[in-house]
């Protein structure tokens, strides 16, 4: 007798749970890996704006541009600087204002008193009407300074303004050249980068449809998941919004057409395993795997069937069946569901690959 064995053990949940997750860990580090190459790829050197800008405004131009701003940047430094010392002025005039007004007041005093100033005092005085009277000339320079420095910024920014206004067309003209020159190196960028990905794409796509079925399919996978969400990540970043809606929109219908036909195939045309999984579930649901009729064998010969399967009534006598197995045939499509076993001729379940007495494995199962 031949004890047959499971072409496809589970294996424990635990160990289940950690090549799932061991698969999604791939799927990430396969992700990077590609998201590497595609930002390698995306380094590759683009337009430079400075010498579109050369090729467009003469050198003159630009050295009279970058003078002006300098002359213009000096003046105002300039103006800062005059306004900083009469800030300073300021305060030491009116420091100065201060105590002359209390060398007056002292002055003053003394005469009302019939006192004669002494000498110390009348040079104090001098000496702070001479530096008070000086501030004042050196705050008035300053305005004068000011005045001069503004006025010469006035007529820099009014050629500033003419220059801008000559620049100005050219500038245009460079910007849309350079505007162009980026959208061809973008496009050139996301071809280099499509031509890498889609080839990964489609040879995961390829090993993933003939290895799906083998114990390494975890493996494809990642390899396919981990690939299409980087060709999406490209499409996503260099196709304009108005142009990437229609891809997503065909790749989705690819997707959905593709599973239709899978499932289509998959029921014209099943797999030994797809077939053997439908049928295990309807001989546990007790149901024909052909039509799905109730099994109306042993003791759910008498059962009520409802959607949830078998009901036993109320009262059946258990001993009125008969202890021995019989054949049995679907009476709505003659199929046969259980027949006698070649190897042991004990009655087995005829769309099962073995029989559960001896275990010797039927190799046509339809």
């Amino acid at each position: 007798m031949i004890v047959a064995i499971p072409s496809k053990p589970r294996g424990p949940k635990r160990q289940r749970f950690l090549i799932g997750f061991l698969s999604v860990v791939l799927t990430v580090l396969l992700l990077w890996l590609l998201g590497f190459l595609v930002n390698d790829i995306g380094r590759t050197p683009g337009p430079d704006f400075d010498v579109i800008v050369d090729q467009h405004i003469s050198p003159d131009l630009q050295e009279r541009e970058r003078q002006l701003a300098e002359d213009r940047k000096a003046i105002e430094r300039q103006i800062e600087n005059q306004k900083e010392i009469q800030s300073i002025l300021e305060t030491s005039t009116r420091n100065s204002q201060q105590t002359m007004n209390q060398l007056l007041e002292m002055h003053r005093h003394n005469l009302e008193r019939e006192i004669t100033p002494s000498e110390a005092e009348q040079s104090a005085l001098a000496q702070s009407e001479s530096l008070f009277l000086e501030n004042q000339r050196k705050f008035q320079e300053a305005n004068e300074a000011i005045t001069l420095l503004s006025e010469k910024k006035r007529l820099l920014d009014s050629q500033s303004q003419d220059l801008v206004k000559e620049l100005e067309p050219l500038r245009e003209e460079a910007r849309t050249e350079f505007n162009q020159a980026y959208s061809r190196h973008q496009i050139k960028v996301a071809t280099m980068k499509l031509v890498v990905l889609l080839p990964v794409l489609f040879l995961a796509t390829w090993w993933l449809r003939i290895k799906r079925n083998t114990s390494y399919s975890p493996f494809f996978v990642s390899f396919f998941v981990a690939s299409f969400i980087q060709v999406s990540l490209v499409i996503h970043e260099y196709f304009p919004s108005r142009y990437f809606k229609y891809v997503a929109v065909v790749a989705a219908i690819a997707v959905v057409v593709g599973i239709m036909r899978f499932l289509i195939l998959r029921l014209a045309k099943p797999e030994k395993e797809y077939l053997l999984q439908q049928y295990r579930e309807a001989y546990q649901r007790h149901r024909c795997p052909i039509c799905t009729y109730p099994i109306e064998r042993g003791i759910f010969r008498q059962a009520l069937w409802t959607s949830k399967g078998p009901k036993l009534v109320s009262g059946y006598q258990s001993e009125n069946v008969s202890s021995k197995e019989t054949p049995y045939t679907c009476p709505s499509c003659g199929s046969v569901l259980f027949e006698e076993c070649a190897e042991c001729g004990e009655v087995r379940h005829a769309f099962l690959p073995h029989c559960e007495r001896c275990g010797v494995e039927k190799v046509n199962l339809e």
